[in-house]
């Protein structure tokens, strides 16, 4: 089953909207128990506010850190990454690190670690914030021209996250019934 097109009319405003309320976290709350974030995101993040962090480029080289901050600095500075992807220039920098965040599936240890996290997140997330993420990643997915790399692609990560977990925020008849586990 593919999802099919969601455009939200104007995204950042749908991001703006959708997370607008979220408490930002302290310095000390940046990152999840049992791992560090890098000097470079602090440095470069401070206590900006998240809206404040545009373009994200000026303030982060990547997404690396985003998949070890704590649930509550996710949930602040996750916006920051989806405005980032709006538009596809942010990709090359951010896509990998965000859709990990989102979905981490594989094997090893990381994975592990990164399922934990994932899994103390999610429900954080409101209504709103969950059908927002979905329609970005449709968003995304639709724009996105590596379907030649077949499941390698970045359109296929986004049609199996769909398929899997967020498609059901999209709350539209014929997508998945209830959000799934990474166990399933």
């Amino acid at each position: 089953m593919t999802v099919t097109s969601v455009r939200p009319e104007d995204p950042i405003w749908e991001i703006e909207q959708a997370f607008d309320a979220v408490e930002a976290p302290s310095v000390t709350e940046l990152a999840a128990t049992g791992t560090y974030v890098d000097q470079v995101f602090t440095r470069g993040v401070g206590l900006k506010r998240w809206q404040e962090l545009r373009p994200l480029r000026a303030f982060l080289s990547s997404a690396d850190e985003i998949v070890l901050l704590s649930p509550k600095a996710y949930l602040y500075y996750l916006p920051a990454y989806l405005c980032a992807l709006v538009d596809r220039s942010g990709d090359e920098f951010y896509l990998d690190g965000v859709l990990t965040s989102l979905w981490p599936v594989g094997n090893g240890a990381a994975i592990g670690c990164l399922r934990r996290l994932w899994e103390e997140r999610m429900p954080l997330l409101t209504p709103r914030q969950n059908r927002c993420i979905s329609c970005i990643l449709v968003h995304i997915r639709d724009r996105t021209d590596d379907g030649l790399l077949g499941s390698l692609s970045n359109a296929h990560r986004i049609d199996n996250m769909l398929l899997c977990y967020w498609g059901f925020y999209l709350g539209r008849e014929g997508d998945v019934s209830e959000p799934g586990s990474l166990s399933d």
